[in-house]
């Protein structure tokens, strides 16, 4: 980090008296970056733990005493006072909740790593940190919002390895399908699912560049040289309502064009029309002055000379 002095930088004698002794501190600017803010919290969700009967409040708040001090322990039971095997520590501190929750992640992260457990220290009734699932307790509400963004950030992940095939003829075999689109492809196809009772699958490929090349080809080539598929890539629900909506709103500006395309069009046609009808009226007094002016002209070149032949008899 460079530092830069503003009393030496400053314009005038007032200006260095007022920035005298401060400094400005410069970082380098990462363009499109967004500051990481986390939202403080001490209370948090535990499940994992043996449902035994032995296992109290008490021995949820050993576990965990060594993070910091804690408020309160809860282990949540049914109408018959048997554990449900989750409940919560609330920390006075959310410094406290934060490091309890980072612990229990670190040994996750080398259990999945090391394939076992790196604890062996046992806690109350030997259950481990490693043990449990530790995270921030959060509402009903905040926890499903959070699923459903986790579920559609996976479906669009994947929708560019999946294709949605439809109007193939009746009968059609999954290896058909299957033969079809390695064709196009070029490689090899995870899995073909033709839903039962339709005329409708799902074709799903390895690589997405696989998946792009087979749709190009089924656009372009009929399937048993007869049949055009309808092929698609296999958006999410939730982006399947917007890109419908995006193509009807397309679609009706096309519309209101070619309508207003029309419209000119016969603007113009009309006044051509009524150009045509003009020149209908005005063609014959147009055609007689014209006559009239080739008359005088043809009389005024004969009377010279019959003058002519007076004088000369």
């Amino acid at each position: 980090m460079d530092k830069y002095d503003l009393g030496r930088e400053a314009k005038s004698d007032a200006d260095r008296d007022a920035l005298a002794g401060q400094q400005l501190s410069v970082l380098e600017y990462h363009a499109g970056a967004k500051a990481k803010t986390r939202r403080a919290f001490n209370n948090v969700y535990v499940k994992g733990f043996p449902k035994d009967a032995a296992f109290t409040d008490e021995s949820l708040a050993k576990l965990f005493q060594e993070f910091g001090d804690i408020q309160s322990t809860s282990v949540m039971r049914d109408g018959s006072g048997e554990s449900k095997g989750f409940g919560f520590v609330c920390f006075k501190e959310p410094v406290a909740a934060e490091r309890a929750v980072q612990a229990v992640q670190k040994h996750e992260a080398a259990a999945a790593e090391d394939g076992e457990a790196k604890d062996a220290d046992s806690g109350a009734l030997g259950v481990r940190l490693s043990d449990l699932y530790v995270r921030e307790a959060k509402k009903k509400s905040v926890r499903l919002a959070e699923l459903q963004m986790s579920n559609f950030k996976y479906k669009k992940s994947i929708m560019f390895f999946s294709l949605f095939v439809k109007n193939f003829p009746v009968g059609t075999t999954d290896e058909e399908l299957r033969i079809y689109f390695q064709t196009a492809c070029q490689g090899e196809v995870s899995r073909v699912n033709i839903v039962p009772g339709t005329q409708q699958a799902f074709v799903n490929f390895e690589k997405q560049d696989q998946c792009k090349m087979a749709k190009e080809f089924a656009r372009n080539v009929l399937f048993k040289s007869q049949y055009a598929l309808y092929v698609e890539y296999c958006y999410p629900k939730e982006m399947r309502s917007i890109r419908n909506e995006e193509i009807h709103d397309k679609r009706a500006q096309d519309r209101k064009r070619q309508q207003q395309s029309q419209a000119q069009i016969a603007s113009l046609s009309g006044s051509q029309n009524l150009i045509d009808l003009l020149t209908l009226l005005l063609k014959p007094a147009f055609q007689l002055n014209q006559a009239s002016s080739m008359n005088g002209r043809r009389s005024h070149s004969l009377n010279p000379m019959s003058n002519r032949v007076q004088g000369y008899g």
